[in-house]
Protein backbone atom coordinates (compact mmCIF):
# COMPACT_ATOMS: atom_id res chain seq x y z
CA UNK A 1 0.00 0.00 0.00
CA UNK A 2 1.10 3.44 -0.97
CA UNK A 3 0.15 7.07 -1.07
CA UNK A 4 0.62 7.97 -5.03
CA UNK A 5 0.23 11.56 -6.69
CA UNK A 6 0.18 9.76 -9.84
CA UNK A 7 -0.88 6.18 -8.87
CA UNK A 8 -3.87 4.45 -8.79
CA UNK A 9 -7.66 6.19 -7.79
CA UNK A 10 -7.15 4.59 -4.40
CA UNK A 11 -3.11 5.82 -3.92
CA UNK A 12 -4.49 9.32 -5.20
CA UNK A 13 -7.37 9.49 -2.29
CA UNK A 14 -4.54 8.28 0.02
CA UNK A 15 -2.28 11.21 -1.21
CA UNK A 16 -4.64 13.88 -0.87
CA UNK A 17 -5.53 12.40 2.56
CA UNK A 18 -1.88 13.05 3.75
CA UNK A 19 -2.01 8.74 4.33
CA UNK A 20 1.29 7.87 6.15
CA UNK A 21 2.69 3.90 6.29
CA UNK A 22 3.50 2.33 9.34
CA UNK A 23 6.86 3.00 8.94
CA UNK A 24 6.56 6.99 7.64
CA UNK A 25 4.13 7.41 10.72
CA UNK A 26 6.52 6.04 13.25
CA UNK A 27 9.81 8.20 11.97
CA UNK A 28 7.81 10.85 11.54
CA UNK A 29 7.01 10.53 15.38
CA UNK A 30 3.13 10.24 15.07
CA UNK A 31 1.28 8.71 18.20
CA UNK A 32 -2.43 8.16 16.30
CA UNK A 33 -2.86 5.38 14.03
CA UNK A 34 -5.83 4.09 12.01
CA UNK A 35 -7.05 1.61 14.41
CA UNK A 36 -7.88 4.83 16.95
CA UNK A 37 -9.47 6.42 14.21
CA UNK A 38 -13.22 6.73 13.89
CA UNK A 39 -13.08 6.17 10.42
CA UNK A 40 -11.38 2.81 10.49
CA UNK A 41 -13.60 -0.30 10.28
CA UNK A 42 -13.09 -3.98 9.78
CA UNK A 43 -14.82 -5.29 6.73
CA UNK A 44 -16.02 -8.83 6.04
CA UNK A 45 -15.28 -10.65 3.17
CA UNK A 46 -15.72 -14.58 1.89
CA UNK A 47 -12.64 -16.20 0.41
CA UNK A 48 -12.51 -18.52 -2.41
CA UNK A 49 -13.31 -21.39 -0.53
CA UNK A 50 -16.32 -20.31 1.69
CA UNK A 51 -14.46 -18.99 4.51
CA UNK A 52 -14.59 -15.41 6.66
CA UNK A 53 -11.73 -13.08 6.12
CA UNK A 54 -11.82 -9.27 7.13
CA UNK A 55 -10.40 -6.51 5.91
CA UNK A 56 -8.79 -3.26 7.39
CA UNK A 57 -10.89 0.22 5.76
CA UNK A 58 -10.06 3.44 5.92
CA UNK A 59 -14.37 5.01 5.55
CA UNK A 60 -13.17 8.91 5.80
CA UNK A 61 -15.69 10.62 2.85
CA UNK A 62 -12.39 11.48 1.10
CA UNK A 63 -11.58 7.97 0.83
CA UNK A 64 -11.65 6.07 -2.31
CA UNK A 65 -14.36 3.39 -3.10
CA UNK A 66 -17.40 2.88 -1.87
CA UNK A 67 -16.86 1.24 1.61
CA UNK A 68 -13.50 3.23 1.76
CA UNK A 69 -10.02 2.60 0.91
CA UNK A 70 -7.82 -0.08 2.56
CA UNK A 71 -5.51 0.41 5.44
CA UNK A 72 -3.58 -1.04 8.03
CA UNK A 73 -4.00 -0.47 11.58
CA UNK A 74 -1.07 1.13 12.05
CA UNK A 75 -1.32 3.81 9.64
CA UNK A 76 -2.47 7.29 9.61
CA UNK A 77 -3.66 9.78 7.69
CA UNK A 78 -4.17 13.76 8.16
CA UNK A 79 -7.45 13.55 8.78
CA UNK A 80 -7.48 11.16 12.05
CA UNK A 81 -10.12 11.73 14.26
CA UNK A 82 -10.87 10.55 17.89
CA UNK A 83 -13.02 7.38 18.32
CA UNK A 84 -16.23 8.79 19.68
Amino acid sequence: MKADTYGTPTEQARHRMGWMSATERKKDGRHARCATCRCFHWETVTNGWGGMNVKARCGHPMAAGETGHATTENAVCAKWELKP
